[in-house]
């Protein structure tokens, strides 16, 4: 009886809870049902919503549909702006591989983000661990791909934005995000774009979208 009492109090409270001032007019809908004429009709489109045929689409070419030609541009020319700009206002020991720096293509870019992914399916403890030659764990694709040096240059100058335009700490315009926000304005409207998801999403349901089933397009 004492632990329904409280349960009791505990729904009183929450009832109560859009006029207290302390939940910041957040109201708990314990029935949904009740709050029908709250809640707004689903009426949005849903599944894929891009013009192109996916019917026999590659997986790059549906990487291309969120990752397009102006995120790689992007990250590329920042990088190699961020690099520039360190290597212009350092003085860089003899033996410092950053002498080894050239500028990095799109093409090479996609390519050391390919190997990132990979480092997802390979797990090992250190990156150098992915060019060893140890012969148990030699994994020879990536030194095929690139050497360690570059990969571990590019990670090092890897840059998002443009360090000119930084606005510090306490300063009108100052952006807590401004590091990643020129990623963040271009993949989603590309991701609003290209899927629109279900009123209850789930894994499964986005699976069968993009696999073109009929029902799910608008």
């Amino acid at each position: 009886a004492g632990r329904r009492g409280r349960g009791s109090r505990g729904d009183l409270d929450i009832n109560r809870a859009g006029n207290s001032d302390d939940n910041g007019g957040w109201v708990y809908l314990r029935n949904e049902e009740v709050y029908q004429d709250w809640i707004k009709h689903f009426d949005e489109l849903v599944g894929y919503l891009g013009e192109k045929d996916l019917t026999s689409a590659s997986p790059l070419e549906f990487l291309s549909l969120f990752l397009t030609d102006d995120f790689w541009n992007l990250i590329t020319n920042e990088t190699n702006r961020y690099a520039h700009q360190f290597l212009n206002s350092q003085q860089l020991k003899p033996n410092s591989r950053f002498h080894n720096w050239y500028d990095v293509s799109v093409s090479e870019m996609k390519a050391f983000l390919a190997l990132h992914l990979c480092m997802g399916l390979v797990e090992k403890a250190e990156i150098e661990d992915y060019w060893a030659e140890f012969w148990p764990t030699y994994t020879p694709g990536f030194g095929k791909v690139m050497s360690r040096n570059r990969f571990e240059i590019i990670l090092s100058f890897l840059y998002f934005a443009n360090n000119s335009e930084y606005v510090g700490r306490g300063q009108p315009g100052h952006d807590r995000l401004f590091k990643v926000h020129p990623v963040i304005d271009l993949i989603i409207p590309c991701f609003s774009a290209v899927y629109g998801p279900l009123k209850e999403l789930s894994l499964d349901e986005m699976t069968i979208a993009f696999k073109g089933n009929s029902t799910l397009k608008p």
